[in-house]
């Protein structure tokens, strides 16, 4: 594993001041878990260093690094996991790629969703979703199709995100488009945000929480 870089090797000032107001007094632990080799590509190695230096700076994340599976596709996969009641709770949170760009963002939303535990106040989740996510009984699987470039997918990532945390029956993906030119053709990509729900409903842009709502329903039916 790599020593810690400097600070502002990674940002300036003004976004560790944002980090920091972010990040420094979460209530519970968040275990982020790498699964690739840091000296294998750019993208392993720039996600490694970025996790390192979030866990070096913050006492509430902890960081693991695990080696490449042959059942992935994909490098990196960051898993963002927490403490509930005293034990490990794998949130289904996943980010695959590495999240640069406007997707930093998204890295940070999924920490807060994970620590906050969906505290009342604190969730990104609308009540009547989070009414709907607590009835939830079937499987829904999110992938949200992205790149560092696309603001939109930030404030549809922190959506899904929370309602994984809302849900165990939730499955939150962030993918990295632009890192993956394979991904982009499998799934017949024309605008970011895509979002894919249980890999049959597709939604393109930032819809609102009924129009989530409403085609989370339809994929379960289909």
């Amino acid at each position: 594993m790599r020593e810690p870089i400097a600070d502002d090797t990674l940002f300036d000032d003004a976004v560790w001041a944002e980090l920091d107001n972010a990040l420094s007094n979460l209530p519970s632990p968040v275990h982020v878990l790498m699964v690739g080799f840091e000296d294998a590509s750019e993208g392993e190695g720039q996600t490694a260093v970025l996790l390192q230096a979030l866990a070096h700076r913050y006492e509430n994340i902890h960081y693991k690094q695990r080696p490449r599976r042959k059942s992935y596709t994909f490098y990196p996969v960051i898993a963002i996991n927490g403490v509930k009641d005293g034990k490990p709770m794998d949130y289904n949170i996943r980010i695959i790629g590495w999240p640069s760009g406007f997707q930093v963002t998204s890295l940070i939303s999924a920490i807060q969703a994970v620590s906050l535990q969906g505290a009342v106040g604190t969730t990104a989740v609308d009540p009547m979703v989070r009414v709907q996510m607590q009835k939830l009984t079937q499987a829904v699987s999110f992938e949200l199709l992205t790149n560092g470039e696309d603001e939109g997918g930030v404030l549809l990532a922190k959506t899904i995100f929370s309602m994984a945390v809302e849900s165990e029956h939730v499955k939150a993906y962030l993918v990295m488009v632009d890192q993956f030119a394979d991904a982009i053709v499998r799934y017949s990509v024309n605008d970011l945000p895509h979002l894919i729900i249980n890999g049959r409903v597709h939604l393109e842009g930032t819809p609102d929480d009924e129009t989530l709502i409403k085609h989370m329903a339809i994929a379960i039916r289909k």
